[in-house]
């Protein structure tokens, strides 16, 4: 009614994208460690070529400007490469 998604649960607590196992959460807790990011959520979601691939939905802090490339590089300077979302909304 207001516009808000709220995530219950998950289907699947391991993603696995591309032979490589990803447990959504610790994606999560990293996006959620930026500075400019209130919350975050990833999902997997099909792929073609990987099985499925990491989906990311953040919300940023009231006046953040943080971009989808700069939310991208924060996982990658704290994660492996193959663990940062495809996708940032």
């Amino acid at each position: 009614e207001n516009g808000l998604l709220y995530v219950s649960g998950r289907d699947d607590e391991m993603i696995v994208s591309g032979g490589e196992n990803i447990y959504p959460i610790e994606v999560e807790k990293t996006l959620a460690a930026h500075p400019e990011v209130a919350e975050a959520s990833v999902i997997g979601v099909d792929d073609e070529q990987y099985g499925q691939r990491l989906s990311a939905f953040v919300v940023l802090e009231p006046g953040a400007s943080a971009t989808v490339e700069t939310l991208k590089q924060h996982v990658r300077d704290n994660l492996a490469n193959y663990k940062v979302p495809r996708e940032i909304t």
